[in-house]
């Protein structure tokens, strides 16, 4: 799927919220590509990450192809339970 360079944003698919990993960088003032490496480094089975983290594909603002991922409410709870601070105490709620 490839997604032109809107920025990003959570919407509903389906029964499942979506968020997208770009989107999460900027909520929790992180890089891009460091949210990339915990999606890629997160503990869990096979079944669990492709039940709730799917690859998708994006136009940057040089017109290259980056990935990205969209995640369901329970990727992004694993995702930002990772994380330390406030915001993400708040945002895994």
């Amino acid at each position: 799927m490839l997604h032109d360079h809107p920025p990003a944003q959570t919407r509903p698919c389906r029964l499942a919220v979506l968020a997208n990993s770009r989107h999460v960088a900027e909520v929790f003032g992180r890089e891009h590509r460091n949210v990339l490496q915990a999606i890629d480094r997160i503990d869990c089975s096979e079944e669990f990450n492709a039940l709730n983290f799917k690859r998708v594909e994006y136009l940057d603002a040089k017109g290259e192809t980056r990935r990205a991922y969209d995640m369901t409410k329970d990727g992004f709870t694993f995702l930002v339970m990772g994380f330390t601070g406030a915001t993400a105490a708040r945002k895994a709620r």
